[in-house]
């Protein structure tokens, strides 16, 4: 089962931790008393040159506190002090402190007063002639001198424009983007909502991650996104089967109307708040693979659906070993104990057992034999219940049966 393991995002933030002085826990969880005092000391100086001074005379240790005291601030407390906080950051800064300031603001990119730290420290250090790569993309994309809370997605654009080669786990820890970030899910919401295809089959990993941990409205735009196109193909099986265990089977169709009623509610499914034309083929796919795992057994059975399967319309339980297939005008019924056989029934013949709801007969144990598809081709005759028989020499009578019903158009021009 195709899943973003414990240990791949473990293998992520280790191959950052290398690269950045202090671990992402440090700016997803600060010690807000440290930043509390940090803050009193530098409202507490008379002037710059006190300023200066507390900037000269401050341990490493507590300079990383600069910039929980920026996020614990108020309104109230005054453009002066952001100043002071930013100058002590210019006065102080070493690529150790610029790691620091990235850390914090992917997790508070949001936050007006984190841009401003993280631009000034771009900006010092690249006055200074110190280069370090994700500053270096920083700066690329933001638009300079603008930095705000629309830098993720910007970092994810310059990605797809030029590094879409690169696998996106790469990228991160080229960036030292943090995977448990709001900043991370940001970016990899926009790589894979308006990346290639490749990006999906490269890093599902990613992509069912990002599904995890985003918003409703942008889980609802990468679903869409995945599935503008039909995913049917072998190659989207892991994928899609993945998909299926995270949110589940949609409605049948059968079912359309109260999911449309339910979109809005607390009790509503993903797949509720999606269109029908993307829900349709996501359904089909999941269709397709519980037929194929019924019929798992049978290569004959695999042969005779595979150019119906397109025309299915719901795939339903009778009993523990039928499955029934519907179509626009008749339907299939399935028993994985019969190998090479499959009976076809008229829609009117099937509802009326279907309506009997104290009893569900074998639709496969017939009391009288059903006629084949050879007998009622070569009689003319018309059947409620026939016997499509898919050993070598039936099958063919079999699929003309079935074509006819398939296609009744073509019978009339013909």
């Amino acid at each position: 089962m195709l899943q973003l393991s414990d240990t791949r995002l473990h293998q992520i933030r280790q191959q950052i931790s290398r690269q950045v002085a202090f671990p992402d826990e440090l700016s997803a969880q600060f010690d807000e008393a440290a930043a509390y005092q940090l803050l009193d000391e530098v409202q507490n100086c008379r002037d710059d040159a006190a300023v200066a001074d507390l900037a000269t005379l401050l341990p490493r240790r507590r300079l990383n506190d600069l910039f929980g005291a920026l996020l614990v601030m108020s309104a109230a407390t005054g453009e002066q002090t952001v100043l002071r906080l930013l100058a002590i950051l210019r006065q102080r800064v070493t690529p150790s402190l610029a790691e620091v300031a990235w850390s914090f603001y992917q997790y508070h990119f949001f936050n007006d007063r984190m841009s401003r730290a993280l631009q000034t420290t771009v900006r010092e250090l690249t006055d200074r002639g110190i280069t370090m790569p994700q500053m270096q993309a920083i700066r690329a994309a933001a638009e300079w001198p603008l930095l705000d809370e629309t830098l993720p997605r910007r970092l994810a654009d310059d990605y797809l424009k030029e590094l879409e080669h690169e696998p996106l786990d790469e990228a991160m820890v080229r960036l030292m983007i943090l995977p448990d970030s709001p900043f991370a899910v940001h970016f990899l919401e926009t790589c894979f909502t308006s990346g290639s295809d490749r990006l999906y089959q490269r890093d599902a990993d990613l992509f069912l991650y990002t599904l995890r941990l985003c918003a409703r409205d942008s889980r609802k735009a990468l679903l869409t996104r995945y599935l503008s196109l039909d995913r049917l193909d072998a190659a989207w099986q892991d994928l899609n089967t993945a998909l299926l265990k995270q949110f589940g089977p949609p409605r049948p169709r059968s079912q359309q109307k109260l999911a449309e009623l339910l979109s809005g509610s607390s009790d509503a499914r993903i797949w509720d708040m999606l269109s029908s034309e993307v829900v349709d083929r996501f359904r089909q796919w999941e269709m397709q693979d519980r037929l194929t795992r019924h019929i798992s057994f049978s290569s004959r059975k695999k042969l005779f659906y595979q150019p119906m399967l397109a025309d299915l319309k719901e795939l339903s339980t009778w009993n523990e070993q039928t499955q029934i297939l519907t179509f626009d005008r008749f339907y299939l019924v399935d028993d994985n104990d019969l190998d090479s056989q499959v009976y076809y029934y008229d829609r009117n013949t099937l509802d009326l057992l279907r309506s009997n709801d104290r009893e569900r007969p074998s639709l496969t144990q017939l009391k009288k034999p059903a006629p084949t598809a050879r007998e009622i081709i070569l009689s003319g005759n018309a059947g409620h219940i026939v016997c499509l028989q898919l050993d070598s020499v039936n099958l063919l009578y079999a699929r003309d049966f079935i074509n006819g019903y398939l296609h009744p158009e073509k019978d009339l021009l013909s």
